[in-house]
């Protein structure tokens, strides 16, 4: 900070008084003054604020070893003032020292010895901090360290050791931090406004800092930079991937899956999709390892020669990882692969995945027979914005040879425990790409409809639960599995198939002659394996 600024007194009101006595001072110029002498009372009053409290006394910390005298020195103990500490040095007891260089942190040797590594001495309990902390200090914590109170931080802080903040500890808007040691926090209302992916240990749980804009708001794209410590410190809704833990299943309802070897991809397990080489393999949804309800679980065949399992997401849900560190972590076990090999790609049309880019891939190694868990990371880069999707393929799966796979995660800033989504929750974001109407007993599965006016042909009105990504194709088991019936009448559903269809609904049609017009009638499914299905996957 500069010295105050002196006002100038080069103004000559005596002078201009004695030559015109009857007429005022000049206004403009007795504002002026004012005004200058203004600006030089506020100065004088911050330059002593920076040095003096309210009550009269010294600012803690202000007072540094250069700033005292032999005689001070004397008077305090006999520290002896040697600069900034260097290593390679002899220093006695009682020599103070900064460190680091500039930092304003003080510290007294309290036992004689050869400087080494200030860190390692620190640590030895060969010096004592003697500095007390200011908000705008730049702070090392080289030992470990407790803040009990309520503490604040504006410049940057360098964690080295454990340390522990009880109370509320706020970082103002110029913090950042460097974190190598554990960090706890034990207390209520941290917040952090800088220092993306800053790493903490809250009693022994890994968490992390994320971005919002207030506390509760997860709007990461806010002009804001806090970070805001919650409960696990995990913003909701982290997971980019649908059905992660394989909880859903609406085509396969848990039974085997064959994969065709050699065939186009296949979706098996709600937004999952997978394929295979060599000779045919089986994908099921299964009982996953506890606490796991699910699992996936691909079993091989003699003449296998590799597998693969992907998820495609859209560019509305992968928008926001452009130029991003995206994780991705899994529980995996197999009792034959002892790796897997991940690929990352984008779309290079936006959600048309038929012609895609590698953004980066990389091996998943160390598998073995019991349930591990892995993780990796890559940079997402700038085209992730029209799509992304993430593959893993292994070799051969032999005879009655496994891979089972649990808890897949896609998420920015770290690796963190899974989310766990409500099953409502889950089973809606699946179905805007694909709605399986199933039946799991005769008659259960039933349409309202209504005829045209024409006798020879019967639409049927389907509503989804949700808006689909777009609109779906249709199938069905097969359109004898179906009937209509009208008039207490009941007759095949012939050439069910739908009509048109958009994101919301959709109109089946039947033809048949046997109804007069405009006869309300009712689609009904013939036994419990009928099942229709309407699909919008990537």
């Amino acid at each position: 900070m500069t010295y105050p600024t002196k006002p100038d007194a080069a103004y000559d009101y005596v002078s201009y008084q004695a030559g015109y006595p009857t007429t005022p001072l000049p206004a403009a110029q007795v504002a002026a003054d004012f005004a200058e002498h203004k600006t030089s009372i506020d100065e004088v009053v911050e330059f002593l604020q920076v040095s003096h409290r309210s009550d009269g006394l010294l600012q803690s910390g202000v007072v540094d070893p250069q700033s005292l005298s032999t005689a001070t020195v004397a008077l305090i103990g006999g520290w002896t003032p040697r600069g900034t500490w260097v290593t390679a040095t002899a220093y006695a007891a009682s020599d103070v020292v900064e460190y680091p260089a500039a930092s304003g942190n003080a510290y007294v040797c309290v036992t004689a010895h050869t400087s080494g590594t200030f860190a390692t001495d620190r640590a030895a309990d060969m010096w004592q901090s003697i500095t007390a902390l200011r908000p705008d200090d730049n702070i090392d914590f080289t030992g470990d360290n407790t803040f009990a109170g309520t503490s604040t931080f504006n410049d940057a802080v360098d964690i080295n050791a454990a340390t522990t903040f009880d109370g509320t500890t706020t970082f103002g808007a110029a913090f950042t931090a460097t974190f190598s040691g554990n960090v706890t926090l034990d207390g209520t209302g941290k917040t952090f406004s800088a220092g993306s992916g800053v790493t903490v240990d809250l009693d022994g749980a890994a968490a992390v800092l994320v971005p919002t804009a207030t506390a509760g708001d997860n709007d990461t794209t806010a002009a804001s930079t806090a970070f805001v410590y919650n409960e696990f410190a995990l913003r909701y809704g982290r997971n980019v991937l649908i059905n992660g833990d394989f909880a859903i299943d609406q085509r396969n309802a848990g039974a085997s899956k064959t994969l065709t070897a050699g065939a186009a991809i296949a979706y098996c397990v709600d937004r999952w999709y997978a394929s295979c080489t060599g000779a045919n393999v089986t994908v099921q949804q299964v009982a996953g390892t506890s606490p796991n309800p699910y699992a996936l679980k691909f079993t091989g065949l003699a003449g296998n020669t590799g597998v693969l399992l992907g998820q495609r997401i859209e560019a509305a849900d992968a928008a926001h990882l452009y130029n991003q560190t995206v994780y991705v972590s899994l529980q995996v076990k197999s009792s034959s692969l002892t790796s897997l090999t991940w690929t990352a790609y984008y779309a290079n049309t936006a959600d048309t995945f038929s012609s895609k880019t590698q953004i980066a891939t990389g091996t998943i190694s160390s598998i073995s027979s019991t349930l591990a868990s892995k993780s990796f990371s890559f940079s997402a880069g700038t085209g992730v914005t029209t799509g992304l999707c993430i593959e893993f393929t292994g070799g051969a799966l032999l005879g009655s040879q496994t891979l089972q796979i649990e808890n897949v995660q896609l998420e920015i800033n770290q690796v963190t425990p899974f989310e766990r989504v409500p099953y409502a929750e889950r089973l809606a974001r699946c179905k805007r790409y694909c709605v399986r109407r199933k039946a799991t007993a005769v008659t259960q599965l039933a349409l309202p409809g209504f005829s045209y006016i024409t006798n020879t042909q019967q639409n049927y009105i389907d509503r989804f639960d949700v808006e689909m990504r777009a609109a779906p194709t249709f199938s069905v088991s097969a359109t004898t599995d179906f009937y209509q019936v009208a008039n207490a009448t009941t007759t095949a559903a012939t050439g069910l198939t739908l009509s048109v269809a958009d994101k919301w609904g959709a109109f089946l049609v039947c033809a048949n002659v046997s109804f007069g017009s405009n006869v309300p009638s009712l689609l009904a499914s013939q036994n419990s394996s009928a099942w229709m299905q309407y699909e919008a996957e990537l």
